[in-house]
């Protein structure tokens, strides 16, 4: 599988030819030849979300978004970063594109857990992605946040960290650009959401998808837990996959 190694940078306004605010892939020779003021070991959500803080301009806008294109371009500026991902660029399949529709494919791969010793040391089988944008890529475009009360409790475990919802929502609402669903489609929907949480400027755009299907939770989720107890013991990848697939099938036929 062939690498992906993403350059991004800060520009200056002292440079004479103007040059693409954004990332480009370049090719080994180029970063054989150039200096680098960051180098970052992954291209997945921290990796992508570190190289764009780095690269902001302090006046607000950012040199280098999260979407890269394939040009073969070398910025140059006043601080170049280099993200370094394992995984290529996915090729727009609707398993990366279309909301809700998760299926293990080529981007995926998967840890195995350490035992977990408030589970019964079992071990788990962990997916992640192997592709630039990482989870993002494979999480069939699910945007989802944690409940209050679960960010309150890392301050309360860790002592005093500074970590809970108060000192985290900001960057929260910086990260997004929510769109609500109109009131007739999320009544229909059954779409509830509290818009004061969400932010309105953020590089990410974020809304609901525009279809659903009558009782689709009701119908699957009740039976996800016990099917997928045995696939988390599995640790081949196509052996997952067809585990995975009885476990849609189990829930399609609500037995």
């Amino acid at each position: 599988m062939k690498k992906g190694i993403i350059a991004c940078a800060f520009l200056s306004t002292a440079v004479a030819n103007p040059l693409p605010r954004h990332a480009t892939l370049v090719s080994r020779q180029i970063v054989n030849e150039t200096q680098y003021d960051f180098i970052i070991a992954g291209g997945g959500i921290a990796g992508l979300t570190a190289a764009n803080r780095l690269t902001e301009d302090p006046s607000g806008e950012t040199a280098c978004p999260i979407i890269f294109p394939f040009t073969a371009l070398l910025i140059i500026g006043i601080v170049n970063v280099l993200v370094i991902e394992a995984g290529p660029f996915d090729q727009g399949e609707a398993e990366v594109l279309v909301p809700g529709k998760f299926s293990l494919n080529r981007y995926t791969s998967l840890l195995q857990s350490v035992p977990q010793k408030a589970l019964n040391n079992q071990k788990f089988i962990v997916p992640f992605g192997r592709v630039v944008g990482g989870g993002s890529a494979v999480n069939a475009l699910v945007w989802l946040r944690s409940a209050k009360a679960e960010y309150d409790s890392w301050d309360k475990q860790l002592g005093d960290s500074g970590w809970n919802w108060n000192t985290l929502l900001p960057y929260f609402e910086k990260s997004e650009k929510f769109t609500p669903p109109s009131q007739s489609y999320a009544r229909e929907a059954n779409i509830s959401f509290i818009d004061n949480v969400h932010g309105k400027e953020g590089p990410v755009h974020v809304s609901y998808p525009n279809f659903f299907w009558n009782g689709s939770g009701e119908s699957y989720y009740p039976h996800l837990p016990p099917v997928w107890h045995s696939c988390n013991k599995l640790t081949n990848h196509s052996q997952l996959v067809e585990c995975s697939a009885r476990g849609w099938l189990h829930s399609r036929q609500g037995s």
